[in-house]
């Protein structure tokens, strides 16, 4: 071990009266019985055989220090590492590695989630210390937060920030830094997805009367056809200018409110309308799973069942045709209301 890098030692928490910095080890009051606390520093070896400085204090004795120097040298080579590493160094190398195979959308939300959350919080704490009490506490607290234009933290957002979490720890487990994860302890509520909804004529009249407006909604195609946003010399826009000046013309056009994010679901719903096959709108949108872009969009517009009811009871009646007896009548059926052919739906 490196003399200079293992080493038992006193210090203090006062500062200098005129830099308002901590004295640590040059306090004069040092050798007066009772007055700061031992540490000890020493040299492991950490992912990838670096080395990095684990430092410990708060002991009252310096046989203290010494005794709890030698079991983590003594102990597991694991337990020293773990300790070597706190919360915010190993987010930033762990990032660092898995930023050649992310999106850029993903790493961005990874940057947001580490140095909003979860640096601020916990990023003091090493990985040895990181307990599933601490996180509880950590993420109850975020729960709590409100965003910058005042409204609380989305619970599907605290659920974002601990995947990111629960990645990097993983990671932790695979470097051998720590045995388990521990966010399998940590409870929280469990997110709500919002299922975007059409702007029909009663909702639009419902918000116009009580200012009643849905957390998700989408436009029909005749609402559509108005706010298309760009730069003449092709300039990237500000996302903050762009959702400023979203809101804007919506006002001006009388358009029934929707965030910026939800011309998104629009552009869904309208390939969905269309009869676009809903993998392809799955890569469109991103979407990991199938499953996702079926459960929210599927039930989205009513004009879509209406569809699959009709082809279902063509389907029959194009079979009872062909069975021997007495023939049906030629005349097409319809079953799809003449109200929703006229309502400004996107027709199936």
């Amino acid at each position: 071990m490196n003399s200079k890098q293992d080493i038992v030692f006193k210090r203090c928490g006062c500062t200098d009266e005129k830099t308002g910095r901590q004295l640590a080890a040059r306090c004069p009051h040092l050798a007066e019985p009772g007055h700061g606390s031992w540490y000890y520093a020493v040299q492991v070896a950490t992912v990838g055989g670096r080395k990095a400085r684990y430092r410990r204090g708060g002991f009252p004795t310096r046989e203290a220090a010494v005794a709890a120097r030698r079991a983590i040298l003594d102990g597991p080579a694991e337990q020293a590492a773990a300790g070597a590493w706190t919360v915010a160094r190993w987010l930033r190398y762990w990032l660092t590695l898995a930023e050649p195979h992310l999106r850029p959308s993903t790493l961005h939300g990874y940057h947001d989630h580490i140095d909003r959350y979860l640096i601020p919080s916990i990023g003091r704490i090493t990985l040895a210390d990181l307990t599933g009490k601490r996180l509880q506490a950590c993420f109850s607290l975020l729960a709590r937060q409100r965003t910058r234009n005042g409204t609380m933290i989305a619970a599907s957002t605290v659920d974002r920030v601990r995947a990111t979490l629960r990645s990097a720890l993983n990671a932790a487990i695979r470097e051998g830094l720590i045995a388990s994860n521990p966010l399998a302890q940590v409870r929280l509520d469990k997110p709500v997805r919002p299922h975007p909804v059409i702007w029909t004529d009663e909702r639009v009249e419902a918000w116009r009367r009580d200012g009643i407006r849905p957390s998700v909604a989408v436009w029909t195609l005749r609402q559509r056809g108005r706010p298309m946003f760009t730069y003449a010399n092709g300039r990237p826009v500000r996302p903050e200018y762009l959702t400023h000046r979203f809101r804007q013309i919506c006002k001006e056009l009388g358009l029934p409110p929707i965030r910026l994010h939800d011309l998104r679901h629009c552009a869904a719903t309208l390939a969905l309308a269309s009869h676009a096959d809903l993998k392809v709108i799955q890569q469109m949108l991103g979407h990991s799973s199938i499953v996702t872009t079926a459960d929210t969009y599927t039930s989205v517009l009513p004009e879509a069942a209406h569809h699959a009811a009709q082809a279902t009871a063509d389907m029959i009646i194009d079979a009872a045709r062909s069975v021997p007896g007495p023939r049906l009548s030629r005349m097409p059926v319809t079953h799809v209301p003449a109200a929703i052919t006229t309502s400004g739906y996107c027709q199936m």
